[in-house]
């Protein structure tokens, strides 16, 4: 009776056939003169001067995006002031300004003149330029400037309430100046800054004393 039930089973699934690797077709693999051919080229000196010509463009271009961004406006501060006083015009205000650099790699190039005006309040006594010159990464420079009134001292005085020439004078002055931003002789960026300075002098005469002073520069 078993053997009987034995005969009568059937096998619905055929057993499943795999593929040998003879089956793979073949143009889907690279071929051996393809393979030698990438082979040669990574060890060929044309390959390694591409990728290291690559790495330092990105490299420079990496640079010259940081120092685009991230580079920092001078430094200004006011080391002197003389009143040119004469008796048959306005007077004139010698000022000197030192300008340093803090950048450690980017020049500073103040290839144009710029405006300077100096103001008793909201109004202007003296305007003049501000002069050509360029600031090396790190280095200080002494910029002088002549800036011609054109107010009267008695002016100054009564818009200020002040009695005497010699008592205390606060004045503002004011630059706008086109900059670039050089690393050597390639210049990386081109702007204006404002250079904002409010000073106390002791007087208005000649032998001008700086009291006190606060420069910043924006842009």
């Amino acid at each position: 009776m078993a053997e009987h039930e034995l005969k009568n089973i059937t096998i619905d699934n055929p057993p499943a056939q795999y593929p040998n690797s003879s089956s793979v077709d073949p143009s889907s693999q690279p071929s051996q003169p393809t393979l030698s051919k990438i082979k040669k080229w990574l060890s060929s000196p044309y390959f390694w001067c591409f990728l290291i010509s690559f790495f330092v463009k990105a490299l420079i271009v990496g640079l010259l995006l940081g120092l685009y961004y991230k580079h920092v406006n001078p430094l200004f501060q006011i080391d002197d002031v003389h009143v040119k006083i004469s008796p048959i015009k306005y007077p004139d205000y010698e000022i000197t300004l030192k300008a340093r650099n803090k950048n450690r790699v980017s020049t500073l190039d103040f290839d144009e003149e710029g405006d300077a005006s100096l103001f008793s309040g909201s109004k202007e006594i003296a305007r003049g330029k501000y002069p050509k010159f360029e600031e090396h990464p790190g280095n200080s420079h002494d910029v002088t400037m002549i800036l011609h009134g054109s107010t009267a001292l008695p002016v100054i005085q009564s818009s200020l309430n002040l009695v005497d020439v010699r008592e205390n004078v606060p004045l503002f002055l004011s630059i706008d100046a086109p900059m670039k931003v050089k690393i050597g002789a390639l210049k990386v960026k081109s702007k204006n800054i404002k250079i904002k300075c409010s000073l106390t002098l002791q007087n208005l005469d000649s032998d001008a004393t700086i009291l006190r002073q606060n420069c910043v520069s924006e842009g």
